[in-house]
Parts: C-alpha cells; sequence; structure tokens
C-alpha cells in the first residue's frame, strides 16, 4: 500500500523557561499515512481518508467502483446490488441455475431475494446442471426422523447427508416457477429420476405446503408426493 512516512521530535516541557535552558525528555515518535484516495470515494485507491485527517484501509480493492462503494468514515465497503461479501467481489445469484459459467459441483452461498444468503449445494452434473439440491441421502448415517423445528431449520452436513431446511425451499420457490428433480439409486447401481415441471413450498402459516405438477421420468411418480399435494 502506498503512503509516506514522517518522524517528529518534540520537548515535553515539565514549565516556562523564563530565557533559562528548558528541561524535560526528548520524545520521538513515528506516524505511518497510508495513501487516501481521492474525494469520490469510489474505491479508486487502496485506502481512503478518515476524516481528513487519519487514513484508514479501505475494503474495497482497485475494481470497487464497479461492486461497492468506500465509506468516508471508516474505510468499510457498501456493496451495490447483486454483490456482497468484505470486499464486494462476490457476485449474489438467486439459486444454483443463476450461475451463468460453468462451475464444479459443490458448495456456495446463494443469495435468495431478500435474504441475507445461506450455503447450499449445486449440482452442476446432471441434466445440464444448474440444480441446488436440498436434500440428500446416502448411507443412512444421518437421522432423518427428526421433528419440526429440525425440518424447519435444515439438519446434517451439506458434504454428505442433508435436508437445506423448509423455510430456506421456502425461500427460494417463492422466487418464481421453478422444477423438481428426484434421483434414487438402490445398492445394485440402477438408477431411476422424475420431474416436475410445477414445484413450490409454503410458508410457516400453510405448515410449508408442498405444491407439484406435471410429472415426466422413469422412476414412477412417488407416493409421499401423491399424498402430500392437494
Amino acid at each position: 500500500m502506498g503512503g509516506e512516512q514522517k518522524r517528529y521530535r518534540h520537548i515535553v516541557i515539565q514549565q516556562r523557561g523564563n530565557g533559562k535552558p528548558c528541561q524535560g525528555n526528548k520524545v520521538e515518535n513515528k506516524t505511518c499515512f497510508k495513501r487516501c484516495c481521492n474525494g469520490a470515494f469510489e474505491c479508486k485507491d487502496s485506502s481512503e481518508c478518515f476524516m481528513g485527517i487519519k487514513c484508514q484501509p479501505c475494503n474495497c480493492d482497485h475494481e470497487g467502483s464497479t461492486s461497492g462503494i468506500c465509506q468516508p468514515i471508516n474505510g468499510a465497503c457498501a456493496c451495490k446490488q447483486d454483490y456482497a461479501g468484505r470486499c464486494c467481489k462476490e457476485k449474489k445469484f438467486i439459486d444454483c441455475s443463476a450461475f451463468k459459467t460453468k462451475r464444479e459441483t459443490g458448495i456456495y452461498k446463494i443469495y435468495p431475494k431478500n435474504s441475507d444468503g445461506f450455503e447450499v449445494y449445486c449440482d452442476f452434473k446432471t441434466d445440464k446442471g444448474g440444480w441446488t439440491v436440498f436434500q440428500r441421502r446416502l448411507n443412512g448415517k444421518t437421522d432423518f426422523y427428526r421433528g419440526w423445528e429440525a425440518y424447519k431449520n435444515g439438519f446434517g452436513n451439506l458434504e454428505a447427508e442433508f435436508w437445506l431446511g423448509n423455510e430456506k425451499i421456502h425461500s427460494l420457490t417463492k422466487q418464481g416457477k421453478y422444477e423438481l428433480r428426484v434421483d434414487i439409486s438402490d445398492f445394485n447401481g440402477n438408477k431411476a429420476y422424475a420431474t416436475y415441471s410445477t414445484f413450490s413450498v409454503g410458508d410457516a402459516s400453510t405448515n410449508y405446503k408442498l405444491t407439484v405438477a406435471g410429472y415426466s421420468g422413469n422412476a414412477g411418480e412417488f407416493e409421499f408426493i401423491k399424498t402430500n399435494t392437494q
């Protein structure tokens, strides 16, 4: 980071000299002034002025003018719309399908509308990719026989078996039109799938009502879907 170093030297005066040599201790100190950005606070520099006297490092970087604006008081980066993170480098995506570039399947943070964001497991391999996975069961090591609160908030490990949580699924599906895909396999490696062109989960006031329609696939319709939709 650019800057300048200044050195000060002064005498601590115990009393007026009245023509006599001053008495006191010599004091020296060093102060490093970090280079400040311009008055626009558009993150064109790596630090910014603090009340015109001191300088604080700005969290925005050289590209900050496209994603965030430096705050003139504390150097914090106020992210512009659709950006997040300490340095405003993190692009906000509402779900896994919103990622435009091809990515590796794994854990990503998404930001459904009017939310602070949360991590999900994104599948970029199955059926053209872009699937936001809300349940995965592999080996039975995770207990899925749980109560209301557990299913409301979610449980498990995103890298293994998990349930994302009814509240999060609702925040996803209320954004627009979504489809559901269910993939199953047995211990012999036989696989099947079912897709539903319409899928949504209501809020807590509806007891997280499940709505699905438009079946296709080779797995047949699932009984739990038949009995839990209207």
